[in-house]
């Protein structure tokens, strides 16, 4: 472990040591005082509230299972789990013990309120205690639903703040359960601490470039303590400039290893009720205001905590492959352009041909120079066994422009990244990809001998779902990389 990151771990594990010292504290006192003693609220005969206490102990079972699918730190992550199954794809388990353990927390929390006939409610009962952790555990379970954490992050964020007061309620609930939450609840929470101190620490200025379309170009210098990124990585970005308790993921989308130069292709996202500008910038998503901080030019500072991940494409599936398939959807094509780029420069004596396949919106909104400037090589590399197949599902089909970039800023990056693919032909409307997936050939033009076909994805979940399909029915091998959280 490089010594930055061990100052990292020092000063985060300082911070916990504090943190869990007090909790500590806290079910100490509790036991001490008799609060949560569960014979307080049975009687002398226990035999009727053995099922609700083992609910109570399969409650905190869960609870510290919790935090085992979100424990992350970049390369630390990497190495202990994220080469079986990154972060992004341990997300669904966290979730899933979520709902576990509030289904299994509130049967234990109705059946032995039931049992005790509603007694042990005044100020410090055992059963006052554990209503105010079930509440506040429910609440935020309510602010993780998937509708409010895409469209009202703030609200999550603040929601889900309130483990922390719920968790000091369980203890004065049982005691017993900081011996749960000591290992999993300690890891998490110093990782945490020590991703915080090394954004901080490592944070840089970033340049915003309005890409035609709603994207925009985010660029900064890649900490050069830091490992890099690999083809696929992504990270979590925060802009205090526009919300300082907010961290999105985004891919990277371009790295350079001499000098570290880094890229980043964000959609701005408008929600249904945030679709009228004039009530204020107060009032559009994360994305829109990074738009308008690139329209007038604002150089923010960032704090990254990254790289995570990298393509989870199968090696064995693409150096066997004799056909290869990439699918993309809107800023979906930054995986598969990383992906396609690894094909272009590997050698694989198998592969006959290559599809790359991109849908977007409209053609500009995130085509940039760097994406021309991929698909270039790539065609330079595979020759004619590349085709590159572009479409448009909206707007009229007019041709981007390839005209010399003018002296605004603005305009320098819209007329560019238009030349980025001008030289492409391209359609209006959506391709038929189960057409597309029956042509591909499946036999050796030497010997006839059949060959592998894999195909990737990586889009909306309609147009995954679709390809994933079309793959399936014809055996071929298929990878859908992770798209949103």
């Amino acid at each position: 472990m490089a010594a930055g990151v061990k100052a990292d771990v020092v000063v985060a594990g300082l911070g916990v040591v504090l943190i869990w010292s007090a909790l500590a504290l806290a079910a100490l006192t509790s036991a001490v005082l008799g609060i949560g003693n569960d014979h307080k609220v049975v009687s002398s005969d226990k035999s009727g509230y053995v099922a609700p206490f083992v609910l109570g102990k399969l409650s905190k079972f869960c609870l510290s299972l919790l935090y085992l699918p979100v424990i992350r730190y970049p390369g630390l992550d990497l190495w202990v789990a994220g080469g079986i199954m990154p972060f992004e794809r341990r997300l669904k388990f966290h979730r899933g013990m979520a709902a576990v353990f509030l289904a299994v927390a509130s049967l234990h929390g109705v059946w032995m309120a039931l049992k005790s006939k509603f007694s042990h409610f005044g100020l410090g009962g055992v059963s006052l205690s554990g209503t105010v952790a079930l509440v506040l555990f429910l609440a935020v379970g309510l602010g993780s639903l998937p509708w409010i954490r895409r469209h009202h992050f703030n609200s999550f964020y603040a929601l889900h703040m309130l483990q922390f007061p719920a968790v000091i309620a369980a203890l004065v609930h049982v005691p017993g359960i900081v011996i749960y939450l000591a290992v999993s609840g300690g890891v998490w929470l110093a990782l945490a601490f020590a991703r915080m101190v090394r954004a901080w620490r490592r944070r840089r200025r970033a340049t915003l470039v309005p890409l035609p379309g709603e994207a925009t170009e985010l660029s900064l210098v890649w900490p050069r303590q830091w490992p890099p990124p690999h083809p696929g990585s992504y990270a979590f970005l925060r802009i205090g400039a526009i919300a300082s308790t907010e961290w999105h993921p985004f891919s990277v989308a371009d790295y350079d290893r001499h000098c570290g130069h880094t890229r980043f292709i964000v959609k701005a996202v408008h929600h249904h009720h945030h679709r009228s500008l004039s009530a204020g910038s107060a009032r559009l998503s994360w994305t829109a205001r990074l738009r308008e901080m690139a329209e007038a030019q604002s150089r923010p500072t960032v704090w990254i905590d990254g790289a995570y991940g990298a393509l989870t494409v199968p090696a064995n599936a693409v150096a066997k492959a004799g056909h290869i398939v990439l699918v993309s959807g809107g800023v979906g094509v930054t995986p598969m352009a990383n992906l396609l780029q690894h094909v272009a420069d590997g050698e694989f004596p198998n592969l006959r041909s290559v599809l790359f396949v991109w849908t977007s919106r409209l053609m500009a909104d995130v085509c940039t120079p760097w994406l021309g400037n991929v698909l270039a090589h790539a065609t330079s590399q595979l020759g004619e066994r590349l085709c590159i197949s572009l479409y448009q599902t909206s707007g009229k089909k007019e041709l981007p422009s390839s005209s010399p970039p003018s002296s605004n800023s603005s305009s320098s990056s819209s007329s560019s990244s238009s030349a980025a693919i001008a030289s492409y032909e391209w359609s209006l409307g959506r391709p038929d990809l189960d057409a597309m997936l029956a042509n591909v050939h499946t036999a050796n033009d030497a010997d006839h001998s059949p060959l592998s076909v894999f195909v990737a994805v990586c889009g909306p979940p309609s147009l995954c779902n679709v390809v994933a399909s079309a793959a399936t029915r014809r055996g071929f091998a298929v990878h859908v990389e992770t798209f949103v959280f």
